[in-house]
């Protein structure tokens, strides 16, 4: 505030030399140069930006070219993985990890080539710089460029994400779902804890993401106006339904709302009640909800 007088302001001063605490074993594999190499990705996220994307825009930014709505990658609970950031536009982009923090290994150089997928490595592999060398939960993607990470989902299980951290970008679609899955299953037909739709399909059920009465048609997760009248148009045409969808101009005429893109099922046992789950179908999930 303009005008007040600031009588007790806290000082740090650091003294003596700095030594950076080996805080886990990654650290320091991460630290030696002969270890990058080994590093090799468990999984590539490659960001783009789409020209063709028919939106109000000039286009969107993706991840490995998929909307929002897909989850293209289950990891198990607590299993380490690498994983590799691709950027071969010519801006940087800072990447975020939802869940848990990660631990930069690597950064390659990239150029560009007229095959796909249109950029390779060239160059050796850069260390990460020791000023770098700690977990984060954001890293800055330079311009055609790489980075690898080391990273770990301890004990949540459920539906994440990892996104650019520009704004923009973002909110464009360069944005993804992935999964941390369960690894027991004892098939027992009870959707026990530490088991889902992933490791025990059996006994944890897939189901809908759709939600009637949200006012949107979810055509494409199996609604229509005779599972859903409320959101789907039952005239002239019943919306939802599969020889019509969402074509018919009476399914996106206000108040109706309609989509044909099938969203990501609702997965028993990642302790998330939603779409077409319910206290019956799926309890590990909903009892508590």
């Amino acid at each position: 505030h303009m005008g007040m007088m600031l009588t007790h302001v806290m000082l740090f001063r650091v003294i003596g030399d700095v030594v950076m605490p080996v805080l886990h074993d990654e650290i320091s594999q991460a630290a030696s140069e002969d270890s990058v190499i080994l590093w090799q990705p468990n999984r590539q996220f490659v960001l783009s930006w789409n020209l063709s994307s028919s939106t109000c825009s000039s286009g969107v930014f993706l991840i490995n070219g998929q909307p929002f709505d897909t989850v293209a990658d289950v990891i198990l609970v607590d299993v380490p993985e690498v994983w590799e950031f691709v950027n071969p536009m010519p801006h940087p982009h800072p990447i975020h990890i939802h869940h848990s923090p990660f631990m930069p290994l690597s950064r390659h150089r990239l150029a560009m080539i007229t095959a796909p997928p249109y950029w390779t490595y060239t160059g050796d592999p850069i260390p990460i710089a020791p000023v770098e060398l700690s977990f984060k939960d954001t890293m800055l993607l330079p311009a055609s460029s790489s980075l690898r990470v080391r990273v770990r989902f301890p004990q949540y299980t459920g539906r994440y994400v990892l996104h650019c951290h520009a704004l923009e970008h973002e909110d464009s679609g360069m944005m993804i779902q992935f999964r941390v899955g369960a690894a027991a299953c004892n098939n027992d037909t009870r959707c026990d804890p530490g088991e889902d739709c992933t490791s025990c399909p059996r006994d944890c059920p897939a189901a809908s993401l759709a939600t009637c009465g949200n006012g949107l048609c979810e055509a494409g997760d199996g609604e229509s106006c005779e599972t859903c009248p409320a959101d789907c148009a039952t005239a002239p045409v019943c919306c939802g339904a599969a020889a019509v969808g969402c074509t018919h101009t009476t399914c996106v005429t206000p108040p109706f709302h309609c989509r044909e893109t099938a969203r990501a099922a609702a997965c028993c046992g990642d302790m998330q009640c939603e779409g077409a789950e319910t206290s019956l179908s799926c309890p590990v999930d909903c009892e508590s909800t």
